[in-house]
């Protein structure tokens, strides 16, 4: 992912680093940077919601992330609860 590989490079942060703030391992991370394997819906919206990175850029299925998103942020707004 061009996305992730850029902000680790921009952060100077290590994969190892960077996959146990979002609770996977530096070889997950690295299968994500090389396209080894694509990130789940689940982990793209984690690293949007922890690193700030949009998560339409992680994951090519736009319409299921735009559908995920739009359900966890509208839990968040206030008097859903």
């Amino acid at each position: 992912m061009p996305a992730l590989q850029d902000y680790l490079d921009k952060e100077k942060m290590s994969q190892a680093a960077f996959g146990k703030k979002i609770g996977v391992g530096q070889t997950m991370v690295q299968q994500w940077v090389s396209n080894k394997r694509p990130i789940s819906v689940d982990k793209a919206l984690d690293i949007e919601a922890i690193f700030g990175i949009n998560a339409d850029l992680l994951n090519n299925d736009i319409s299921v992330l735009e559908n995920r998103l739009l359900i966890r942020r509208q839990a968040k707004l206030p008097g859903n609860n």
